[in-house]
């Protein structure tokens, strides 16, 4: 189980990769109370052109 900045930093990293995509900085992790991610994502609006 990570320590909650190992978290963000995984966060960041999401928001890094939407960015060298083109897209706005965003990034997310997903964690349930076990310490486990369910999910991790990134903005992608610009880099697939689909805003929905």
């Amino acid at each position: 189980m990570f320590e909650h900045y190992e978290y963000l930093l995984l966060a960041f990293e999401e928001a890094e990769k939407a960015r060298d995509e083109g897209s706005f900085p965003i990034g997310a992790v997903i964690v349930d109370l076990d310490g486990e991610i369910i999910s991790q994502g990134r903005n992608r609006v610009f880099s697939s052109c689909d805003s929905s």
